[in-house]
């Protein structure tokens, strides 16, 4: 018959004061002397006040004293390999196996899924055209200065096929119609347009239209 520690699960003589494995006195208990509750082996340790119980660690092998206030938990920690395991007297159900692997991921869905509905109840909106809000241009930009200058460089731009030496001749023959907008500008949106968006330095007040929010930080 084969014997091991009732502490460590490893084998140790039939007659062996101490395990030679992990120091437990009187260790020896019969390998096959255990019952199988859910895959897992468990034996019951008679005469025990707090009607504790002996299971298995699946992870090391090791015999370890399950208490009754611990009877009930989900999962458990092994004091020898120090790693989690699935209690064997309390099966997992679906639901809670779930979420006990997926937990982070449904969190994260969860703030994403928050965080898509407040942009929406926003109105998808991250600029405030409220010609208050302070933004910081982010690149340099020769722009239209007004919302009638933009739309007659977007109608250029379609009349010849977006041709980038026909769109430099129009901005050459236009000038007066174009503002230097230089990055670490600080601007306020007056208000969307079909173009993008219409703004105003704050250092000399003359506006322009950048074709998108990439150009404004707050």
């Amino acid at each position: 018959m084969a014997y091991k520690c009732k502490n460590c699960g490893k084998f140790v003589a039939k007659d062996a004061a101490v395990c030679k494995h992990c120091g437990q006195e009187n260790p020896a208990v019969l390998a096959n002397s255990t019952n199988n509750v859910s895959g897992e082996q468990v034996n019951k340790v008679t005469g025990s006040s707090d009607d504790s119980c002996q299971i298995q660690c699946p992870n090391c092998g090791s015999q370890l004293t399950l208490p009754r206030q611990f009877r009930n938990d989900y999962y458990l920690h092994c004091n020898i390999c120090q790693q989690e395991f699935a209690n064997p007297l309390k099966p997992i159900g679906k639901s809670e196996n779930f979420l006990k692997k997926h937990g982070c991921l449904i969190f994260i869905i969860f703030i994403v899924v928050i965080s898509a509905i407040a942009y929406i109840t926003e109105g998808g909106e991250r600029i405030k055209a409220d010609g208050t809000t302070v933004y910081t241009i982010t690149k340099d930009i020769y722009a239209p200065s007004t919302e009638a200058a933009a739309k007659a460089m977007i109608n250029s731009m379609v009349r010849n096929g977006n041709d980038p030496v026909s769109n430099l001749g129009h901005v050459y023959n236009n000038d007066a119609d174009f503002t230097h907008v230089f990055e670490n500008d600080k601007v306020v949106v007056i208000k969307k347009i079909s173009s993008g968006y219409l703004i105003r330095k704050i250092r000399d007040y003359q506006t322009a239209v950048v074709p998108n929010d990439s150009y404004l930080k707050e």
